[in-house]
C-alpha cells in the first residue's frame, strides 16, 4: 500500500472541506439556511416576526424531508435497476453459452 496514512488523511480532509461547503449552502435546516435568514434580517435592519420564523422553519423542514424522500426513492430505484440489469446480463451470458457455435457466430 503506497502512502496509506497520507491517503487516509487527505480523504478525511477532503470530506471535512466538502461538509463545510455543503453546510454553508442556503439549504433549509442547515447553517446556510439560517445564515440566509440572518442576511435578510440585516438587510431589513430589524428582526423577523416570530410567526414568520416559525413558518420558515416549517417550510425548511418540509423541504428537507422532501429532498431526503426523493434521494431515498432514487437510490431504491437505482439499486433495483442495477440488480435487474446485472441479472439480465447473467441470463443473456448463460443463453449465449448454451447456444451452439453456429448460432453464436451468426449473431
Amino acid at each position: 500500500m503506497k502512502g496509506g496514512f497520507f491517503v487516509v488523511l487527505s480523504f478525511i480532509a477532503m470530506n471535512s472541506i466538502n461538509l463545510g461547503i455543503i453546510n454553508l449552502l442556503p439549504i433549509p435546516m442547515l447553517d446556510g439556511g439560517y445564515l440566509f435568514q440572518y442576511i435578510i434580517e440585516t438587510a431589513l435592519r430589524r428582526s423577523l416576526n416570530p410567526e414568520i420564523q416559525i413558518y420558515a422553519t416549517a417550510v425548511r423542514t418540509v423541504f428537507l424531508l422532501y429532498i431526503q424522500q426523493q434521494a431515498f426513492v432514487k437510490q431504491i430505484l437505482l439499486s433495483a435497476f442495477r440488480q435487474q440489469y446485472l441479472f439480465g446480463c447473467c441470463v443473456y451470458s448463460l443463453e449465449l453459452l448454451m447456444m451452439d457455435g453456429k448460432t453464436v457466430r451468426n449473431m
